[in-house]
């Protein structure tokens, strides 16, 4: 799973009709096609008033884990999967060729060099906006890697600019990149669309010249805590949004 993009898309980013709404969360090669759950613990939503929330209902199924929350407010909803911890890597050379590892209980090599020892966190987040939206859920959390609104994730008009920040434990990364997947069109999401590079603020903006749903993804490592699994965790983070005609 750790090849593949992590993602959480509901089924509907602006609901209109009855109060719940539902989401799938997985892993996909292809977006938004769903091969293997997102497992983990930590899912969540935040309310418009900026509280957190469990969900209503959490189903895992082989290919995806599968959401519903009674939405008992107006206005917008931040939904997580909250932090996952992954596989272990082990990249190694042997020979003069580097290779990988997944497995930490089977022994490398005894004539390898291990040249890195990574743990993957991943994180998949959408927002949804029931009547007028809203901006309390938008707020950052300061946790992990996180990309932070600077415009409404539930107002993205086609040929209009969406400016968002990448944060990591609430600091800004500067000259940092993040990709841009297009969906529907059966491409695989390990090519982006297009990509950009934070500035010196960890701002960057985005302008999308086509209606549909999109995911955004980025990627950062950074020295383990005390005490984990592996001295490198390797963060990944997305977020799958709607570009609408107009408003």
């Amino acid at each position: 799973a750790q090849a593949h993009t992590p993602y959480l898309k509901p089924a509907s980013f602006k609901p209109v009709m009855g109060k719940y709404v539902t989401l799938d969360a997985a892993f996909g090669e292809k977006l938004f096609i769903p091969e293997v759950a997102f497992n983990g613990k930590a899912f969540s939503v935040i309310y418009p008033n900026g509280e957190k929330h469990d969900l209503s209902s959490l189903i895992f199924l082989k290919t995806r884990a599968v959401l519903e929350h009674k939405l008992e407010d107006k206005g917008t909803y931040r939904f997580s999967t909250g932090r996952r911890l992954g596989a272990e890597f082990y990249s190694y050379e042997l020979n003069g060729k580097k290779k990988r590892a997944m497995n930490p209980t089977e022994p490398l090599p005894k004539e390898s060099k291990i040249t890195s020892h990574v743990q993957a966190i991943t994180k998949a987040e959408s927002y949804v906006t029931y009547g007028a939206p809203t901006s309390a859920a938008l707020k950052s959390n300061g946790e992990d890697l996180e990309l932070v609104a600077l415009s409404h994730p539930s107002e993205i008009y086609v040929g209009e600019a969406f400016d968002f920040a990448i944060q990591f434990q609430g600091k800004p990364l500067k000259n940092h990149k993040v990709e841009l997947f297009e969906t529907g069109n059966g491409s695989s999401s390990r090519k982006a669309a297009m990509v950009f590079v934070t500035n010196d603020q960890g701002k960057t903006t985005l302008k999308i010249e086509k209606a549909g749903i999109y995911l955004l993804r980025t990627r950062h490592r950074s020295a383990a805590p005390k005490g984990a699994k592996a001295p490198i965790y390797s963060y990944t983070y997305s977020l799958t949004f709607e570009v609408a005609l107009s408003n």
